[in-house]
């Protein structure tokens, strides 16, 4: 007997994230980032509508980015899994980025 698993989502966040980029995968469209503020790292999938900024993206520069994270709940075990889609992706301007720097 085949068992068909069934994920139910329980609640979605919007993360605004200002970080650089440690990950791009661009065959996979997988991230990864983590935020200057507060450290969190995020890491999960490039949605279409940031595909083509992070096609260009360099890991040495500073970016916003909006990410979307949906808590999965798992009907076998009530199990609870933050996955993470990056929904924008923007450079900071040199300006912006300096002022980080001067924090």
């Amino acid at each position: 007997m085949d068992v068909i698993k069934q994920i139910e989502a329980e609640k979605q966040i919007e993360h605004k994230v200002i970080g650089k980029l440690f990950k791009i995968d661009l065959h996979n469209w997988k991230f990864g980032i983590e935020d200057r503020y507060n450290e969190q790292i995020y890491k999960g999938d490039i949605l279409e509508t940031a595909q083509e900024e992070a096609s260009i993206a360099n890991m040495d520069q500073i970016y916003r980015a909006t990410i979307i994270e949906t808590t999965i709940i798992s009907p076998i075990d009530s199990s609870k899994k933050s996955h993470y889609e990056l929904v924008d992706l923007e450079l900071y301007t040199t300006d912006e980025q300096l002022s980080l720097f001067k924090l």
